[in-house]
């Protein structure tokens, strides 16, 4: 149902092209409150413009000055704006609403959503808890509560906007997009895996921890993500778990390459990628199968069968 649901409202594929190039430039847009902000402070630190674009190229704002959590919020605020586009073309181009393009349940199945981000938290506690036993040293206590407030307000109300965001763009508009172009299912689900490793591929992780195993982890995890969107018919578990997994890292555990440079509880002062890597994969195939379990998933079809638009009902919402 939850693709068939594409059959819903206009899909010429010019308003997917089209609305795909206004969230860019929503996203570009959304950026300009953060770029004032950072020439801002950096020219109140007496640095010049080349200085500047000098750090902001290597992802060291921190050097110019700019505090994290104003930094953070800035950043999110970007997400918020492309989300906004994407909202509004949905609505009035393709005449469809959030919901059909995100679940194939008559509205969002919150219990789903808090499933998911339960299961994935508790997992990502279960492993730093396992790492901190295993390598106390390499955890730096940084907690201040003059910091940590702010940081907590930021990431409990704008951070699950950027990760809803892109569980709707990638996992929800895109692939119901590339349903319809390609009939089945295992194409969409490829598809939209290599386009969530190439979306976070200017990820400053990127360049320390080296390109192919970065993109691994990342379109690994979208491969996941969207398996679980077609088993359960909705992007409710795959919203809670990729909020759990943000806000986790903004959180508690941060590190100095992170894309999530925040004032978190503790920092680590080196990563074993491969480890990392590794613990990443078991915990995903936990994850996938404890839905599975939980919620009954039996057909394995919907990973890669055709789709049928021919009798999908219209549902106008």
């Amino acid at each position: 149902m939850f693709l068939q649901k594409t059959k819903n409202g206009r899909n010429d594929l010019h308003l997917y092209i089209f609305t795909i190039i206004a969230v860019v430039f929503g996203y570009i847009i959304g950026q300009i409150p953060f770029t004032i902000a950072l020439f801002k402070v950096g020219q109140d630190n007496g640095m010049e413009t080349s200085e500047i674009l000098e750090y902001a190229s290597d992802n060291d704002l921190a050097a110019i000055g700019m505090n994290l959590n104003l930094q953070l919020a800035l950043l999110l605020l970007t997400f918020a704006s492309a989300f906004f586009v994407l909202w509004l073309c949905i609505r009035k181009l393709h005449r469809k609403s959030i919901v059909d393009v995100s679940t194939g349940r008559l509205k969002w199945d919150w219990n789903r959503i808090k499933f998911g981000f339960a299961v994935w938290f508790g997992l990502l506690l279960l492993g730093e808890i396992v790492g901190y036993v295993m390598d106390p040293d390499n955890y730096e206590w940084q907690f201040e509560l003059q910091h940590f407030i702010p940081l907590v307000l930021i990431t409990v109300i704008l951070l699950p906007i950027q990760t809803t965001f892109e569980e709707v763009f990638t996992r929800g508009y895109l692939l119901q997009g590339f349903s319809m172009i390609f009939k089945n299912r295992w194409v969409p689900l490829l598809l939209t895996a290599l386009f969530f490793g190439a979306l976070h591929m200017a990820n400053p992780e990127v360049s320390e921890y080296g390109t192919s195993i970065m993109f691994f982890n990342y379109a690994g995890t979208g491969f996941l993500l969207a398996a679980i969107a077609l088993m359960d018919d909705g992007l409710e578990i795959p919203i809670g778990m990729h909020a759990a997994n943000n806000i986790f890292g903004s959180l508690f555990v941060t590190f100095d390459d992170s894309a999530l440079l925040t004032n978190a509880i503790f920092s680590l002062k080196e990563i074993n990628i491969e480890s990392t890597t590794i613990a990443t994969v078991v915990f995903s195939v936990a994850f996938f199968f404890i839905c599975k379990w939980k919620y009954n998933w039996s057909d394995w079809s919907k990973l890669y069968a055709k789709v049928d638009f021919s009798d999908a009902p219209y549902i106008q919402e």
